[in-house]
């Protein structure tokens, strides 16, 4: 891998959560070839792993021979493959640094000049992202209040007083006081204000359809003008039929009253 790193790129994941590790120190990578780092105010060679699984180098590399390993990293800080990055030396000459698949770092100076591995930064083979840990269980909370239970008061009746949290049914429906002093406030009327619905009441099923009545359903008769004329005569013929039972009655009493008075004349 060829390429030209940027102080931006590493400077954005090169915040380090452990310390750094220096080459050189006890425990470390020790320096090769004769390689070492300038005096004074410049960082010696140092490497580190970030939670990512990037390796990073820093520091100033001198003194040492042209193209030839200046120390080793360790496993678990080495590329899958050889990369080359490219850095400036001495006088601004551009120079390159190699890290191998092996961990080797040569770098390309002269004895008189100073390499920057502050460029070098690649992914560590075999390395898996480390995820963050749980944070510690937090403190156990306080106690709550206890709460204020529900007194059922049965179904409500307008002449009791009420308190709050004071349940009632109503109308297939359940309340509960909101208010403190509630009396003759109807649930249904006044919910709002003095009650809340607590259980509303479901609807009832639909009940099953009636029989068909067994008769048989009469006709409508509509009466014209000339079923009306009919009727008319048919009146009449009443009211006639009546007169001539009438009259026959009086014709058999009048005929009757003659007789009577016949046979009490012949006697005389």
């Amino acid at each position: 891998m060829f390429g030209m790193a940027t102080w931006a790129v590493a400077a954005s994941e090169a915040a380090p959560l452990e310390a750094w590790n220096v080459i050189g120190e006890s425990g470390q990578p020790t320096y090769e070839n004769g390689w070492s780092y300038p005096r004074g105010y410049y960082e010696k060679p140092a490497f580190y792993r970030s939670p990512t699984c990037i390796v990073y180098l820093r520091g100033e590399a001198k003194e040492g021979p042209e193209n030839t390993v200046a120390f080793t990293l360790p496993s678990g800080f080495r590329p899958e493959g050889p990369s080359i990055f490219s850095s400036s030396g001495a006088g601004g000459v551009l120079q390159y640094v190699t890290v191998e698949a092996s961990g080797t770092v040569t770098v390309g100076s002269n004895h008189e000049g100073s390499t920057s591995l502050d460029p070098v930064f690649f992914r560590a083979a075999g390395c898996e992202p480390s995820e963050g840990g749980g944070g510690g269980e937090g403190k156990e909370g306080k106690e709550g209040k206890a709460g204020e239970g529900i007194q059922w008061k049965g179904a409500y009746s307008p002449t009791y007083t009420y308190a709050v949290h004071d349940a009632v049914s109503y109308e297939g429906t359940s309340y509960i006081s909101i208010k403190a002093s509630n009396i003759n406030n109807s649930p249904s009327e006044k919910s709002s204000v003095w009650w809340e619905v607590l259980a509303e009441g479901k609807e009832g099923k639909e009940g099953k359809e009636g029989k068909t009545g067994g008769g048989s359903s009469g006709e409508i008769t509509k009466y014209g003008p000339e079923a009306q004329a009919t009727m008319s005569e048919a009146v009449e013929d009443i009211e006639l039929l009546v007169w001539c039972i009438i009259g026959t009655m009086l014709a058999g009493t009048f005929y009757m009253m003659i007789r009577d008075f016949l046979k009490i004349k012949t006697r005389a």
